[in-house]
């Protein structure tokens, strides 16, 4: 395939590696002819994607045209949530997140997965309130999360797959304490245009922390998404807090999913039960309202992607005026081709 260099680029020699042999800097606008697979090599703002000619040189992706939809499975749309929610109707409208950035708050992620070639990821670790750069994901969930909005197609796909992702890692497999998550939270960046939360938090101790973290984020004009939380939580405290979008879930038949938690109150539903997504070591098809609120974050990116000022506000205003209803006819589902006027 053909790709057209973007920014100054150095050729490297039989390694994809910053540190492998260079001959040669390309300058923008260089055709180049390489390889319609992707290597894995040394990360580079953000993304650990490399090109490859049939000489055996290497080209960081990133600095080149190369993109996600190009290795996408036309698979992966017959998944439920993608299907019935005609994601691929706004993909094909060049809706697919680019120039965003969402951030997944949760147990970190896998970037090494092969789900995740190309996708441009960055992240902290916020364990005992200390803040490093460790953000693996020893859990799975925050991987999970990650899918939904991101996956590159290869066997799932994320519905804002070339939107920049950033993971913040809360907790893990041996330690959950809302105060890490809470201190992830207050460390958000102000950059970025959505963040992801499919975590339940219960401490009413904490709740006047918390309640200042998010509003540090709304009030920098970030679209703050939760999930709402299951029958076997409590309601996560999270949706009590004003300008927060609340997630519940429903099913492939439009029916309000009966274990979205009952108590306390949630701003819409959206897909949540067998959806097809990436775990630590492949793929999986999970449920619960955790999987629902990052699919309604990277929807929010798209719209993002085409008009950066959109507020909370407004986002809360789009699902009230742009929804279906449950078959019951008590609950409002998201309705992404409303919200995005196609």
């Amino acid at each position: 395939m053909k790709v057209t260099v973007t920014d100054f680029l150095n050729v490297r020699v039989g390694k994809a590696s910053l540190n492998a042999p260079t001959y040669q800097y390309l300058a923008p606008g260089t055709i180049l002819e390489v390889e319609d697979a992707t290597y894995n090599g040394d990360v580079f703002e953000g993304s650990n994607q490399w090109l490859k000619d049939k000489a055996g040189n290497y080209y960081w992706a990133g600095a080149t045209t190369y993109s996600v939809a190009g290795i996408i499975n036309p698979a992966c749309y017959d998944a439920w949530h993608l299907k019935d929610y005609k994601i691929k109707a706004l993909h094909d409208k060049g809706l697919n997140g680019q120039g965003t950035t969402i951030c997944i708050v949760d147990s970190g992620i896998v970037a090494t997965h092969p789900g995740f070639d190309y996708t441009k990821i960055s992240g902290k670790g916020f364990m005992d309130q200390v803040i490093t750069n460790d953000y693996k994901d020893d859990h799975g969930h925050g991987t999970e999360c990650a899918g939904i909005t991101s996956a590159n197609g290869k066997k799932v796909l994320g519905i804002a797959f070339e939107a920049n992702l950033r993971a913040f890692k809360g907790y893990s497999n041996i330690s959950s304490e809302e105060v890490d998550m809470i201190c992830a939270i207050e460390n958000i960046p102000l950059d970025v245009d959505v963040v992801s939360i499919s975590y339940v938090f219960v401490d009413v101790k904490l709740l006047d922390r918390m309640t200042r973290a998010i509003s540090r984020l709304i009030n920098a004009n970030i679209i703050v998404i939760a999930a709402h939380g299951n029958t076997d939580t409590p309601p996560n405290l999270l949706s009590s807090i004003p300008g927060v979008i609340s997630v519940g879930a429903v099913d492939e038949k439009g029916q309000y999913a009966p274990y979205t938690c009952k108590n306390g109150t949630f701003t819409v539903l959206a897909p949540g039960v067998n959806i097809q997504t990436t775990n630590k070591t492949g793929y999986t098809t999970d449920t619960g309202t955790s999987f629902a609120a990052p699919f309604v974050a990277a929807i929010f990116a798209l719209l993002r992607q085409t008009d950066k000022t959109f507020s909370p506000a407004q986002a809360l205003e789009y699902i009230n005026n742009n929804h279906t209803f449950s078959k019951d006819g008590s609950k409002k589902i998201i309705d992404p081709s409303a919200i995005l006027k196609f």
